[in-house]
């Protein structure tokens, strides 16, 4: 009786797969190895996986490590996923998380996984740093053991393969865009996590290599053993809308709501009963947050229907954002009133007191900073328009006033182009059918939005009162202007395979790929590998023996 044994994996070529299951079915092995050179030449490649789009945190029954922050700030936290992968296939938890300090390098000075045991040092390397305690960047081994599962209640896996595109000026397969859309192209997702494999035949010498670039997190295993900690970009509470530090008070008609495709919650710090108070008949079209460990119940105080999203707490309080007058500008014009005029900014200038008035419209071309030493107001039916390409940032020491039928960047209708920053303590005042797209960072000072006044954009400071026919909508997923608390997580990391002594030419191995988004923002991935022979296996080669 003869016993076949196999040594390698089938192939992933559906034509090369029928083939050698047909000659296993008939006991009649296959002769010879076919050649490679075939897949070579390919100018894509395509790898199955799961996408599990999950709820977040403040949702009803969210997942705790949707949008949490990390205790130690923003960063990226290593060390999260073990070194080996689960009996099943999937990432096991070994803490939770070290923020990353200083990179591991290679002698080209590019990112590497921190020191292994099982993964080669080569000259030139240069060992990096890390946190000496943990910073809660994930919950809990329950918590992470849901990430790449199915978790009723929590998530919703659905297959998503994802495409590597052959670079020919770079010879390399590369994934390089967002996952985000995965549900729909208008409405993308910032709560998923993705799962990836595929087999590859391996050739020594050539240099191949596996890249991960991305803002979100990222683990890349090799026949199960961890090569690239990608980490987790945990940060700052990760959502945009309006963030309070203190008290926050709508009455009357006033309203709140998110611009379709965006992302936004209505938060504050703190945790005194009514805390968020919503009175007569205001609507809330957004999750509404208040500080960690109040006592819902008595802390916002709502009609019943007022608020339309979900009710929860802060998982840490959000920190305000430190602000200082700009450096390098140039010397202060003194007092300036625009009165009835039609003017072009288009260098950073520094005035006392600025003045925009009685039907003036002052446009902004290129990328201007303005510094007020005492007052900015705009008002009497005056606007700021911003030309093609252009940017505004205004800081201010003294008041803010827009109003009586005023405009700022009506005609671009993107907030990220405008950035208010308060210097001082001094009220931002909007009111009387002002149309504003900006976002407002006032760190130590109060916001007013009333009659007939429209807000897009975000808002962070000390407190916020929109009253009468006053209305804020939230716009976009990247944080609260400039002073976004998660920008500094951008990541990239290699592992070059000839690092990997276990890796055979004979036979076939497997690259897994794990993903997530959980910030509440918009992300980004690159996958890249110059492996030739990336979804290819050899087929079985087999033995007989009596």
């Amino acid at each position: 009786m003869k016993e076949h044994v196999r040594r390698s994996l089938a192939t992933v070529s559906a034509v090369g797969l029928t083939a050698v299951l047909a000659h296993m079915a008939e006991a009649n092995p296959p002769s010879t190895t076919p050649s490679l050179d075939p897949y070579r030449s390919r100018g894509a490649t395509v790898i199955p996986g799961t996408v599990y789009d999950f709820k977040r945190y403040f949702e009803p029954g969210g997942h705790p490590d949707f949008f949490k922050p990390a205790t130690q700030g923003a960063g990226r936290y290593v060390q999260i996923a073990a070194n080996v992968l689960s009996a099943d296939g999937k990432p096991v938890y070994a803490t939770p998380g070290y923020k990353l300090t200083k990179n591991w390098t290679d002698s080209a000075l590019r990112p590497i996984i921190q020191t292994r045991s099982y993964i080669n040092s080569v000259a030139g390397d240069i060992a990096g740093t890390t946190a000496n305690t943990t910073g809660a960047a994930v919950n809990s081994a329950a918590s992470f053991a849901q990430w790449f599962r199915d978790a009723a209640g929590v998530n919703t896996a659905s297959r998503n393969d994802l495409k590597l595109t052959w670079q020919g000026a770079s010879s390399v397969f590369a994934f390089d865009g967002t996952l985000d859309g995965f549900k729909s192209a208008t409405a993308p997702d910032y709560a998923y996590t993705a799962d990836w494999s595929a087999p590859f035949v391996y050739e020594a010498g050539k240099g191949w290599y596996v890249g991960v670039g991305t803002n979100g997190d990222a683990w890349v295993y090799v026949d199960d053993k961890l090569v690239i900690d990608g980490g987790s970009a945990a940060g700052a509470q990760g959502v945009n809308g309006i963030a309070s530090a203190g008290p926050i008070k709508l009455t009357n008609t006033s309203k709140i709501d998110v611009a379709a495709g965006s992302i936004g919650t209505l938060s504050t710090n703190s945790t005194a009963a009514g805390a968020i108070t919503v009175l007569n008949s205001v609507s809330i079209d957004a999750d509404v947050l208040v500080g960690p460990g109040a006592n819902l119940a008595t802390s916002i105080v709502a009609a019943p229907g007022a608020i339309v999203g979900n009710k929860s707490n802060l998982l840490q309080s959000v920190t305000m954002p430190v602000i200082s007058a700009p450096a390098g500008m140039p010397a202060s014009v003194g007092d300036k009133d625009y009165k009835s005029t039609t003017a072009t900014i288009s260098a950073n200038t520094h005035f006392n007191n600025l003045t925009i008035e009685l039907n003036s419209t002052i446009s902004i071309s290129g990328n201007v900073v303005i510094l007020c030493d005492a007052n900015f107001a705009l008002q009497n039916k005056s606007k700021i328009v911003l030309l093609a390409g252009a940017t505004l940032e205004v800081y201010f020491k003294g008041t803010f006033f827009a109003g009586q039928t005023s405009e700022i960047n009506v005609t671009t209708a993107d907030p990220t182009k405008v950035t208010f920053y308060n210097l001082g303590t001094s009220t931002i005042s909007l009111d009387n059918t002002a149309t504003v797209y900006a976002n407002f960072a006032s760190p130590n000072a109060a916001m007013t939005v009333g009659q007939s006044v429209h807000v897009y954009g975000n808002f962070i400071g000390q407190s916020i009162d929109i009253s009468n026919s006053g209305e804020f909508t939230i716009v976009g997923t990247g944080g609260w202007g400039h002073f976004d608390q998660d920008l500094p997580r951008d990541m990239t990391q290699r592992i070059d395979l000839d690092r990997l002594t276990w890796l055979d030419p004979a036979r076939s191995h497997q690259l897994h790929v794990f993903f997530a988004n959980r910030r509440g923002r918009a992300s980004h991935l690159r996958l890249e590998t110059n492996m030739e022979l990336l979804n290819v296996a050899l087929p079985p080669v087999w033995s007989e023996a009596d």
